[in-house]
Protein backbone atom coordinates (compact mmCIF):
# COMPACT_ATOMS: atom_id res chain seq x y z
CA UNK A 1 0.00 0.00 0.00
CA UNK A 2 2.61 2.37 0.71
CA UNK A 3 3.88 2.17 -2.21
CA UNK A 4 0.68 2.48 -4.04
CA UNK A 5 0.99 5.58 -2.27
CA UNK A 6 4.11 6.93 -3.24
CA UNK A 7 3.64 6.10 -7.05
CA UNK A 8 -0.05 8.01 -6.89
CA UNK A 9 1.58 10.99 -5.44
CA UNK A 10 4.67 10.56 -7.75
CA UNK A 11 1.87 10.44 -10.40
CA UNK A 12 0.39 13.31 -8.99
CA UNK A 13 3.76 15.67 -8.95
CA UNK A 14 4.57 15.22 -12.31
CA UNK A 15 0.78 15.88 -13.56
CA UNK A 16 1.12 18.95 -12.04
CA UNK A 17 4.29 19.95 -13.11
CA UNK A 18 3.28 18.75 -16.86
CA UNK A 19 0.09 20.84 -16.29
CA UNK A 20 1.60 23.63 -15.08
CA UNK A 21 4.25 24.14 -17.65
CA UNK A 22 1.38 23.60 -20.48
CA UNK A 23 -0.71 26.82 -18.69
CA UNK A 24 2.60 29.11 -18.96
CA UNK A 25 3.24 28.02 -22.85
CA UNK A 26 -0.40 27.89 -23.65
CA UNK A 27 -1.79 31.23 -23.70
CA UNK A 28 0.95 32.63 -26.67
CA UNK A 29 0.24 29.22 -28.49
CA UNK A 30 -4.02 29.95 -28.08
CA UNK A 31 -3.48 33.59 -28.82
CA UNK A 32 -1.86 32.73 -32.16
CA UNK A 33 -4.58 30.80 -33.02
CA UNK A 34 -7.61 32.68 -32.02
CA UNK A 35 -8.60 31.22 -29.22
CA UNK A 36 -10.02 32.45 -25.86
CA UNK A 37 -7.60 33.58 -23.24
CA UNK A 38 -8.02 35.93 -20.61
CA UNK A 39 -7.76 39.60 -21.75
CA UNK A 40 -3.95 40.31 -20.56
CA UNK A 41 -2.64 37.84 -22.36
CA UNK A 42 -4.44 38.64 -25.39
CA UNK A 43 -3.20 42.06 -24.92
CA UNK A 44 0.15 41.34 -24.16
CA UNK A 45 -0.09 39.62 -27.99
CA UNK A 46 -1.59 42.43 -29.54
CA UNK A 47 1.04 45.13 -28.28
CA UNK A 48 3.96 42.64 -29.40
CA UNK A 49 2.11 42.35 -33.08
CA UNK A 50 1.70 46.24 -33.10
CA UNK A 51 4.81 47.32 -32.00
CA UNK A 52 6.61 44.79 -34.76
CA UNK A 53 4.22 46.15 -37.46
CA UNK A 54 5.04 49.66 -37.38
CA UNK A 55 2.62 52.17 -39.45
CA UNK A 56 -0.36 49.85 -40.26
CA UNK A 57 -3.56 51.02 -41.86
CA UNK A 58 -5.84 49.65 -38.71
CA UNK A 59 -3.80 47.68 -36.57
CA UNK A 60 -3.22 50.18 -33.08
CA UNK A 61 -4.32 51.18 -29.62
CA UNK A 62 -7.59 53.13 -29.66
CA UNK A 63 -9.72 55.15 -27.16
CA UNK A 64 -12.82 56.71 -27.11
CA UNK A 65 -15.23 58.35 -23.96
CA UNK A 66 -15.50 61.34 -22.25
CA UNK A 67 -12.65 60.48 -19.17
CA UNK A 68 -15.50 60.17 -16.57
CA UNK A 69 -18.00 56.94 -16.94
CA UNK A 70 -16.70 56.27 -20.73
CA UNK A 71 -13.33 55.17 -21.02
CA UNK A 72 -13.58 52.68 -23.69
CA UNK A 73 -9.96 51.03 -24.62
CA UNK A 74 -9.36 48.91 -27.76
CA UNK A 75 -6.41 47.77 -29.12
CA UNK A 76 -6.32 45.27 -32.15
CA UNK A 77 -3.80 43.52 -34.37
CA UNK A 78 -4.52 41.25 -37.43
CA UNK A 79 -2.81 37.68 -36.32
CA UNK A 80 -3.04 38.58 -32.35
CA UNK A 81 -6.37 39.54 -32.34
CA UNK A 82 -8.74 42.43 -30.04
CA UNK A 83 -8.73 43.21 -26.63
CA UNK A 84 -10.89 45.63 -25.02
CA UNK A 85 -11.95 47.75 -21.90
CA UNK A 86 -14.44 49.69 -20.96
CA UNK A 87 -13.57 51.94 -17.47
CA UNK A 88 -15.63 54.35 -15.47
CA UNK A 89 -15.56 56.12 -12.18
CA UNK A 90 -16.60 53.27 -10.61
CA UNK A 91 -14.19 50.87 -12.35
CA UNK A 92 -14.70 48.23 -14.55
CA UNK A 93 -17.68 47.96 -16.55
CA UNK A 94 -16.82 45.51 -19.24
CA UNK A 95 -13.94 43.71 -20.90
CA UNK A 96 -13.26 40.74 -24.01
CA UNK A 97 -11.29 40.00 -25.79
CA UNK A 98 -11.58 37.65 -29.61
CA UNK A 99 -10.35 37.93 -33.09
CA UNK A 100 -10.38 39.85 -35.87
CA UNK A 101 -11.72 39.20 -39.71
CA UNK A 102 -11.17 41.84 -42.09
CA UNK A 103 -14.26 42.04 -44.37
CA UNK A 104 -14.34 42.02 -48.26
CA UNK A 105 -15.63 45.83 -48.34
CA UNK A 106 -12.53 46.79 -45.73
CA UNK A 107 -14.31 46.77 -42.84
CA UNK A 108 -13.54 44.26 -39.64
CA UNK A 109 -15.47 41.74 -37.86
CA UNK A 110 -14.73 41.34 -34.25
CA UNK A 111 -15.41 38.14 -32.96
CA UNK A 112 -15.35 37.90 -28.86
CA UNK A 113 -14.86 34.70 -27.23
CA UNK A 114 -17.05 36.16 -24.11
CA UNK A 115 -20.73 37.49 -23.88
CA UNK A 116 -20.85 41.16 -25.71
CA UNK A 117 -23.80 42.49 -24.66
CA UNK A 118 -24.96 45.87 -26.51
CA UNK A 119 -24.65 48.99 -24.74
CA UNK A 120 -23.24 49.51 -21.19
CA UNK A 121 -20.09 48.00 -20.54
CA UNK A 122 -20.38 46.29 -24.39
CA UNK A 123 -18.17 46.88 -27.66
CA UNK A 124 -19.27 47.53 -31.36
CA UNK A 125 -18.00 44.17 -33.50
CA UNK A 126 -18.25 45.45 -36.94
CA UNK A 127 -16.20 48.70 -37.42
CA UNK A 128 -15.34 50.64 -40.51
CA UNK A 129 -11.74 51.91 -40.57
CA UNK A 130 -11.67 55.42 -41.47
CA UNK A 131 -8.04 57.24 -42.61
CA UNK A 132 -8.34 61.18 -42.35
CA UNK A 133 -5.26 63.06 -43.32
CA UNK A 134 -3.01 61.34 -41.15
CA UNK A 135 -5.64 60.25 -38.10
CA UNK A 136 -7.30 56.32 -37.87
CA UNK A 137 -10.68 55.76 -36.65
CA UNK A 138 -12.67 52.55 -36.19
CA UNK A 139 -16.66 54.07 -36.62
CA UNK A 140 -19.14 51.17 -36.15
CA UNK A 141 -20.46 50.77 -39.52
CA UNK A 142 -24.12 51.32 -38.45
CA UNK A 143 -23.34 54.73 -36.46
CA UNK A 144 -21.26 56.21 -40.21
CA UNK A 145 -23.85 59.19 -39.91
CA UNK A 146 -23.27 59.43 -35.97
CA UNK A 147 -19.61 60.49 -37.03
CA UNK A 148 -21.15 62.44 -40.14
CA UNK A 149 -23.09 64.81 -37.89
CA UNK A 150 -20.40 64.94 -35.49
CA UNK A 151 -18.18 66.69 -38.29
CA UNK A 152 -20.57 68.42 -39.24
CA UNK A 153 -21.15 70.10 -35.68
CA UNK A 154 -17.37 70.15 -35.40
CA UNK A 155 -16.75 67.60 -32.62
CA UNK A 156 -14.68 66.19 -35.27
CA UNK A 157 -12.08 66.17 -35.79
CA UNK A 158 -11.58 66.75 -32.34
CA UNK A 159 -8.76 68.22 -30.79
CA UNK A 160 -8.35 66.50 -28.01
CA UNK A 161 -8.15 63.03 -27.11
CA UNK A 162 -11.65 62.85 -25.27
CA UNK A 163 -14.37 61.99 -27.98
CA UNK A 164 -17.43 59.64 -29.02
CA UNK A 165 -15.44 57.59 -31.70
CA UNK A 166 -12.82 55.31 -31.51
CA UNK A 167 -9.54 56.97 -32.29
CA UNK A 168 -6.04 55.72 -32.61
CA UNK A 169 -3.94 56.78 -29.66
CA UNK A 170 -1.87 60.42 -29.88
CA UNK A 171 -3.67 61.23 -33.58
CA UNK A 172 -5.33 63.91 -31.97
CA UNK A 173 -2.45 65.50 -32.11
CA UNK A 174 -2.26 64.80 -35.84
CA UNK A 175 -3.45 67.02 -39.12
CA UNK A 176 -6.22 66.49 -41.15
CA UNK A 177 -6.34 67.19 -44.62
CA UNK A 178 -9.39 66.98 -47.13
CA UNK A 179 -11.98 64.24 -46.60
CA UNK A 180 -11.95 61.18 -44.37
CA UNK A 181 -12.15 58.04 -46.86
CA UNK A 182 -15.92 56.93 -45.67
CA UNK A 183 -18.04 55.47 -47.60
CA UNK A 184 -19.46 57.20 -50.46
CA UNK A 185 -23.24 57.12 -48.91
CA UNK A 186 -21.57 58.85 -45.84
CA UNK A 187 -19.03 61.11 -47.26
CA UNK A 188 -22.07 62.91 -49.04
CA UNK A 189 -23.67 63.80 -46.41
CA UNK A 190 -20.68 65.98 -45.53
CA UNK A 191 -22.35 69.59 -46.00
CA UNK A 192 -20.23 72.84 -46.99
CA UNK A 193 -24.05 74.51 -46.00
CA UNK A 194 -26.34 73.58 -43.48
CA UNK A 195 -29.35 72.48 -44.02
CA UNK A 196 -32.57 74.18 -42.00
CA UNK A 197 -35.29 71.94 -41.49
CA UNK A 198 -38.81 73.51 -39.65
CA UNK A 199 -41.26 70.87 -38.39
CA UNK A 200 -44.72 70.08 -39.78
CA UNK A 201 -46.07 67.78 -36.26
CA UNK A 202 -44.43 67.61 -33.39
CA UNK A 203 -45.66 64.78 -30.72
CA UNK A 204 -45.07 63.09 -27.71
CA UNK A 205 -44.62 59.26 -28.09
CA UNK A 206 -43.41 58.38 -24.28
CA UNK A 207 -43.34 59.53 -21.15
CA UNK A 208 -41.20 58.02 -17.92
CA UNK A 209 -40.94 59.43 -14.69
CA UNK A 210 -39.03 57.92 -12.35
CA UNK A 211 -37.82 59.12 -8.90
CA UNK A 212 -36.73 62.86 -8.95
CA UNK A 213 -36.83 62.79 -12.58
CA UNK A 214 -38.79 62.76 -15.63
CA UNK A 215 -38.02 61.41 -19.43
CA UNK A 216 -40.23 62.50 -22.85
CA UNK A 217 -39.21 61.62 -26.19
CA UNK A 218 -41.15 63.58 -28.72
CA UNK A 219 -41.25 62.43 -32.13
CA UNK A 220 -41.13 65.11 -35.26
CA UNK A 221 -42.78 65.11 -38.75
CA UNK A 222 -40.04 67.06 -41.71
CA UNK A 223 -41.47 67.88 -45.35
CA UNK A 224 -38.34 67.13 -46.40
CA UNK A 225 -35.82 64.53 -47.10
CA UNK A 226 -33.44 62.45 -48.19
CA UNK A 227 -34.12 64.09 -51.78
CA UNK A 228 -32.76 67.02 -49.87
CA UNK A 229 -29.86 64.92 -48.11
CA UNK A 230 -31.41 63.86 -45.04
CA UNK A 231 -30.60 60.56 -43.33
CA UNK A 232 -31.71 57.85 -40.95
CA UNK A 233 -29.07 58.35 -38.06
CA UNK A 234 -28.14 61.45 -38.62
CA UNK A 235 -28.60 64.25 -35.85
CA UNK A 236 -29.91 67.44 -35.96
CA UNK A 237 -29.56 70.60 -33.95
CA UNK A 238 -31.84 73.17 -32.56
CA UNK A 239 -30.99 76.73 -33.74
CA UNK A 240 -32.31 78.04 -31.11
CA UNK A 241 -29.55 77.70 -28.19
CA UNK A 242 -31.49 77.87 -25.76
CA UNK A 243 -32.17 73.90 -26.93
CA UNK A 244 -29.15 71.84 -25.98
CA UNK A 245 -30.87 68.63 -27.25
CA UNK A 246 -30.09 66.59 -30.23
CA UNK A 247 -32.73 64.88 -32.80
CA UNK A 248 -32.19 61.76 -34.46
CA UNK A 249 -33.76 60.95 -37.65
CA UNK A 250 -35.55 57.56 -37.41
CA UNK A 251 -36.90 57.37 -41.02
CA UNK A 252 -35.92 59.42 -44.21
CA UNK A 253 -38.38 58.81 -47.23
CA UNK A 254 -37.49 60.74 -50.18
CA UNK A 255 -39.53 63.91 -49.41
CA UNK A 256 -40.23 63.26 -45.57
CA UNK A 257 -38.30 62.05 -42.31
CA UNK A 258 -39.29 61.13 -38.91
CA UNK A 259 -36.97 62.04 -36.15
CA UNK A 260 -37.09 61.65 -31.79
CA UNK A 261 -35.89 63.85 -29.53
CA UNK A 262 -35.85 62.88 -25.48
CA UNK A 263 -36.16 65.96 -23.12
CA UNK A 264 -35.62 65.33 -19.16
CA UNK A 265 -36.31 67.04 -16.07
CA UNK A 266 -36.62 66.86 -12.39
CA UNK A 267 -40.53 66.73 -13.34
CA UNK A 268 -42.58 65.87 -16.43
CA UNK A 269 -44.19 69.39 -15.28
CA UNK A 270 -41.09 71.18 -16.37
CA UNK A 271 -39.64 70.16 -19.20
CA UNK A 272 -42.02 71.53 -21.56
CA UNK A 273 -43.40 70.81 -24.97
CA UNK A 274 -41.24 71.86 -28.31
CA UNK A 275 -43.46 72.78 -31.18
CA UNK A 276 -44.00 73.29 -35.16
CA UNK A 277 -41.53 76.93 -34.18
CA UNK A 278 -38.75 74.82 -33.61
CA UNK A 279 -35.77 74.85 -36.23
CA UNK A 280 -33.10 72.49 -36.76
CA UNK A 281 -29.83 72.52 -38.26
CA UNK A 282 -27.75 69.54 -39.93
CA UNK A 283 -24.40 71.88 -39.09
CA UNK A 284 -22.28 72.39 -41.90
CA UNK A 285 -18.28 71.24 -41.75
CA UNK A 286 -16.13 73.92 -41.65
CA UNK A 287 -12.08 72.86 -43.07
CA UNK A 288 -10.32 75.71 -41.60
CA UNK A 289 -10.79 74.12 -37.75
CA UNK A 290 -8.05 74.74 -36.09
CA UNK A 291 -6.04 71.84 -34.57
CA UNK A 292 -3.88 71.46 -31.39
CA UNK A 293 -0.52 71.96 -33.74
CA UNK A 294 -1.43 75.20 -35.77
Amino acid sequence: MPKLLLLLLATCLLLGFAAFSFSAAEPNRLVQMGAPVSVGDRDDAVQVEIAALGEHEWAGDYYSGDGLGVNIHLSLAPTAGVVATWTGCMGLYGSNEGIVTPQPDGTLQLAFHQPNRKGFGGFDDHLQPVIWGERHYLIPVNELEEFVSAINFGDEPRRGAHGFFLLRRGDEQKAIEGLPNLPTRALAHIRSEPLLLTPVAVTLVERVPTDGWCTETFRFEFARGSADGVAEHMSLRPSDSRHYERLTIVQAGAHHASGELRRVGSTCEEIGSPDTSWEFSTGAYQPNVMLPDD
